[in-house]
């Protein structure tokens, strides 16, 4: 148990320990949070929007057992703070607009106190205004690679269902997977590696979506796909295991054992809303 605390962690390492249901997690988040609150980083890979969304998944997850309002009271209000500089500043990065997202999401998903309203409101309209300002970045063409699109058209996905944000991506979210779609088609026969780990996001995004054009569409495009690597063998079994009629035990014998797995561990939980843990 003591190797776990040898080192600094993250958040993919924490969220790694919890998934395996490994000995002596609730110890190391708590080690984790001290290490933020004292360190006063506001990053999302080891600071404050990090702990925020963790705290919110695992509480969703019934890792740990605590009133999300009250023990996070303090974060979410720097966490709208951050999340105003960001939508303010022309030059935010896509990377901290999703994670800002995703931090928001999660915490809509938390089952609130009914009187606690005001605080539900702001956490909506954040989430609202980011998802303006994502499509401002999506259509002033700055996301310029399919790897990046994918990863946007994998969070609009997770956002089906969620207090009904689907009216405000709808029409960016079709138009880029349909471009992504003809895109990958003309690649037929010359699909590098990352073009595939793209596709195995699409295509989870168009089975979380429950489009039946495009999973057929992406289905054929993958026959194609000659080239391999863990990061796609592990895509390919949670892809393949899959279902919305039922919830996603998320098993780690899906993630083989690899440098980036745990990246890619944080992008199925963050994105895909039929995962448990428990």
């Amino acid at each position: 148990m003591n190797n776990i605390y040898k080192e600094k962690k993250d958040v993919h390492d924490v969220l790694y320990e919890f998934v395996n249901n490994n000995e002596g997690t609730d110890l190391l988040l708590d080690q984790f949070i001290e290490n933020v609150i004292a360190s006063g980083d506001n990053s999302f890979s080891t600071g404050l929007l990090g702990v925020g969304w963790l705290i919110s998944y695992l509480a969703y997850q019934k890792c740990i057992e605590i009133d999300v309002d009250d023990v996070l009271s303090d974060f979410d209000d720097n966490i709208y703070r951050i999340t105003i500089q960001v939508i303010l500043n022309n030059r935010s990065q896509l990377e901290n607009i999703l994670e800002l997202i995703t931090i928001h999401q999660q915490r809509l998903l938390n089952k609130s106190h009914p009187d606690n309203f005001y605080r539900r409101f702001p956490l909506h309209e954040c989430l609202r205004l980011l998802l303006d300002k994502l499509a401002a970045i999506v259509n002033s063409e700055h996301i310029t690679t399919p790897e990046l699109m994918s990863k946007v058209v994998f969070k609009w996905s997770s956002l089906i269902n969620i207090g009904n944000f689907e009216k405000n991506i709808e029409k960016d979210f079709y138009m880029m997977f349909e471009n992504l779609i003809d895109h990958y088609k003309c690649k037929l026969g010359n699909l590098n590696e990352k073009d595939i780990e793209s596709l195995y996001y699409l295509l989870l995004s168009a089975k979380q979506y429950k489009n039946p054009y495009w999973i057929c569409c992406l289905d054929e495009i993958l026959q194609f796909a000659t080239k391999s690597n863990p990061t796609i063998i592990s895509l390919k079994l949670i892809s393949d295991h899959f279902s919305l009629d039922k919830e996603l035990k998320f098993f780690t014998k899906n993630i083989l054992d690899f440098e980036d797995k745990k990246a890619i561990i944080y992008l199925i939980a963050s994105n895909l809303q039929f995962i448990k843990l428990r």
